[in-house]
């Protein structure tokens, strides 16, 4: 489970891991990191194979300003972990 304070996003079959640096959900034995910015309607971005979060921070930024956007990195880019 997921929270920012306002909302709850349940992930099947994960925990969330308490970290104040990095905000992480455990997936399948994969940490996940992600970042919730903005209010409004949910919207989540997922990024293409191998993309970084970091790299669509432009277009985070511009639709946080209507939405709550949800982003993470995919599993083994940026700061998620790799499976093993």
């Amino acid at each position: 489970m997921i929270t920012d304070g306002s909302s709850v996003i349940t992930v099947r079959g994960g925990s969330c891991e308490e970290n104040a640096d990095m905000p992480l959900v455990v997936v399948d034995d994969i940490e996940m990191y992600y970042e919730s910015r903005g209010s409004g309607p949910p919207l989540v971005v997922i990024g293409g194979l191998g993309l970084e979060m970091s790299e669509l921070d432009t277009l985070v930024n511009r639709l946080a300003s209507s939405f709550r956007v949800v982003a993470f990195d995919n599993r083994g880019a940026g700061r998620s972990s790799k499976p093993r």
